[in-house]
């Protein structure tokens, strides 16, 4: 077991594909796995709150795990988070400002995960240890490389967005058409219907998300591919 910081080294050439630092499936599976772990604890109520490469462990049979839940944060009753934690790079504009007692027009909700599994796939496709890339990004001044896939760039995209409230959720991003049709290695139409039945299937089995949590069928992955809007920045 190695955590997955080392596969996305630009200095590894092996790891380099068609410009991208991983390969457009290793991102897919490394998505997979951080959301599919959210999806559990956000249905226990809690957000991960330091989700990053260093957490995230690449385990002998070459599958990913999302790992160290230590600063993991539970909502209150209305669903604001109770306390604020985090690392400085990965943290959600929402979670900065209330690390740092600066005035925010959003609350900090289970929502401040998915701005940093953003962050993490940026950082996967394209921006290894890149701060300054990051925060051009979000500032509207410059887009994810060529190299990265349009439905990559929607989902980042998605999840960055500073309304918490417009951002996916877990459930929900793991429905993005890009994600799904690149794990199924195949159509992303079908691939997307196959995990749509799948999804049925559990909500069968498990009962209904909590009201709010679904969106239309595919809605993760229909943003804007360029960035935040530029409306929104904060810095």
């Amino acid at each position: 077991m190695q955590n997955a910081a080392v596969l996305a080294n630009p200095r590894d050439k092996h790891h380099i594909r068609s410009g991208m630092l991983l390969p457009e499936m290793r991102v897919a599976e490394v998505a997979h796995a951080v959301l599919s772990a959210l999806v559990h604890m956000n249905r226990q109520g809690y957000a991960h709150c330091d989700i990053k490469p260093e957490n995230i462990l690449f385990m002998a049979d070459s599958t990913f795990r999302l790992g160290d839940p230590g600063v993991a944060c539970a909502t209150d009753a209305d669903g604001v988070l109770k306390h604020a934690a985090g690392t400085l790079g990965y943290l959600s504009p929402e979670m900065h400002k209330q690390l740092f007692d600066e005035a925010c027009p959003y609350p900090v909700t289970l929502k401040t995960d998915m701005y940093s599994v953003a962050r993490l796939l940026g950082m996967c496709a394209a921006w290894y240890d890149d701060t300054l890339s990051w925060g051009e990004y979000m500032r509207w001044e410059k887009g994810l490389p060529e190299c990265v896939p349009k439905g990559l760039k929607e989902l980042v995209a998605s999840m960055v967005h500073l309304d918490p409230a417009k951002r996916p959720s877990p459930l929900e991003a793991l429905d993005n058409k890009w994600l799904v049709g690149t794990l199924q290695g195949g159509s992303k139409e079908e691939g997307w219907r196959q995990r749509q039945q799948l999804r049925q299937q559990q909500l069968q089995r498990h009962g209904a998300p909590q009201a709010g949590a679904a969106a239309a069928p595919g809605a993760a992955g229909e943003a804007a591919a360029a960035g935040p809007s530029p409306a929104d920045a904060w810095w």
